[in-house]
């Protein structure tokens, strides 16, 4: 064979060589990118089922928490039985364990296994502490208003001459009402009946109220009982009715707070002094007589914690110059074994939020001015600004007296009874066992906001449930 043609055939057998095991090589590289393409999918579907599963878990957690606090009776073990709900991912199976007083929460997540075999199955849990505590009562709405206690068949509450009462008024018994007297707050709700006398009225044909409920009816002049009460009885309002909301007069722990309170009779100053003390027989009796909130010397008493040095209680007074008022400084819930009273122009405008109890009567007289801002007018803010006075007398008939042009700017609670007449205003809420408002005695509607500490209101005890930190995981 010629050498020519034999060195073509030697390199056509090698090119077969050469493309037989290229065409090999590029077999197993396929091969394995669809074994490494594979592998990984299935890598990433189990790690989507372990996430899925896991949020099932934490979803049953939350289920059980959702029951707990539905349940009747928190401290019944049964309150959370074992459940499984049914979501397009998986299940989630949830149940409860109760050991004294805390909740364990258990919570299992099932999703189908992308990769075959077992189901992938993720826990978690967490811990709810059972407990009780106190909370206001519906019935606190009352310091919404002006509050007459006397049940209907008692005394009328009288509400005289050009009084005016421009805050919600509410009268569990008897309202009457005569000469130019008006009620002018958005709300009245009288227990008993309404009797009108001369001009007196309830809103105007031009401004009516929103809201008269009268449930014994009304009376204009002598005429005949209607009810419901209408315009012909000089009651304008947008809605009128026959069922009065219930409100009932809150209680008040005299002796509690006479206990508790702090500065007062068993919790003395921490520095400075009050002049005469709180109290100086440790009986609740009125012992300390009457007592001049704001005397002409200035005084300083403060309680503070003894062990973080924070602020309890206060009351400091410093006399004004000329006719600038002077300054009380309040705080926290004070209580005198006394008669309060200030009078002949005493003027002071207090700065602080505060309850102040006297075992006895309140009174303000003879343009004596107690205000939140030293112009006693709406420009008072009683979200910063309040002070509550509490009237304990159960022996004398009126326990809170302001007389006068006498002015006062916070809230008033007295055991007995209340009289407010001759030009005096007050800004707030009234509370009193009767009221009775005469010769131009001007009332004005401020919202409190928060209730402070010692005054009288209602509580219920409720179930608390509280997640304990740090518990709520795998």
């Amino acid at each position: 064979m010629p050498l020519l043609a034999r060195l073509r055939r030697d390199e056509q057998g090698f090119a077969l060589v050469l493309a037989l095991g290229v065409t090999i090589a590029l077999g197993i590289s396929a091969a394995s990118v669809a074994t490494y393409t594979a592998e990984n999918s299935a890598t990433s579907s189990r790690s989507l089922a372990d996430q899925q599963a896991f949020a099932l878990a934490e979803a049953a957690v939350n289920n059980a928490r959702a029951v707990l606090f539905a349940s009747a009776n928190p401290l019944n073990g049964a309150s959370v039985p074992q459940q499984t709900v049914t979501y397009e991912t998986g299940t989630a199976t949830h149940v409860g364990t109760l050991a004294g007083s805390t909740w364990t929460l258990r919570g299992t997540g099932t999703v189908r296994n992308p990769t075959g075999g077992s189901p992938v199955v993720r826990t978690a849990s967490g811990r709810i502490s059972v407990s009780s505590g106190r909370q206001s009562s519906p019935n606190n709405a009352v310091w919404n208003y002006m509050y007459s206690d006397a049940p209907p068949g008692s005394p009328c509450m009288q509400l005289v001459n050009s009084a005016t009462i421009d805050i919600p008024l509410y009268v569990r018994g008897d309202l009457c009402m005569a000469n130019s007297a008006r009620v002018t707050g958005q709300y009245l709700q009288v227990g008993g009946t309404l009797t009108l006398a001369n001009s007196a009225s309830v809103g105007s044909s031009g401004t009516p109220i929103s809201e008269a409920e009268i449930g014994g009816g009304c009376r204009l002049n002598g005429g005949a009982l209607q009810s419901p009460c209408s315009a012909a009885q000089s009651v304008y309002a947008t809605t009128t009715g026959t069922m009065p909301s219930g409100l009932v007069k809150p209680p008040v722990d005299l002796a509690g707070w006479y206990a508790n309170a702090q500065p007062g009779p068993l919790h003395p100053c921490t520095s400075g002094s009050f002049p005469g003390g709180f109290d100086d027989d440790g009986i609740r009796n009125t012992s300390r007589g009457t007592i001049d909130l704001t005397p002409a010397s200035p005084y300083d008493c403060r309680v503070t914690d003894p062990a973080t040095g924070a602020l309890v209680g206060r009351i400091t007074w410093t006399p004004g110059v000329g006719t600038s008022p002077g300054t009380l400084l309040v705080a926290g819930t004070i209580f005198f074994d006394g008669n309060l009273t200030m009078v002949n122009n005493a003027n002071a405008v207090y700065q602080g939020r505060a309850t102040i109890y006297a075992s006895g009567t309140i009174l303000l007289a003879n343009s004596a001015r107690l205000c939140g801002t030293a112009a006693c007018d709406a420009t008072w803010d009683a979200t910063t600004n309040l002070l509550a006075l509490v009237a304990g007398s159960s022996t004398s008939q009126n326990g809170f007296t302001i007389v006068n042009y006498a002015k006062f700017q916070g809230a008033v609670y007295a055991v007995n009874d209340y009289l407010e007449a001759n030009n005096a205003t007050v800004w707030g809420p009234v509370i009193a066992r009767q009221l009775t408002i005469a010769n131009s005695g001007i009332n004005h509607y401020v919202p409190l906001g928060t209730l402070l500490p010692g005054m009288p209101a209602d509580y219920q005890q409720v179930t608390v449930l509280q997640d304990v930190p740090g518990s709520f995981g795998e």
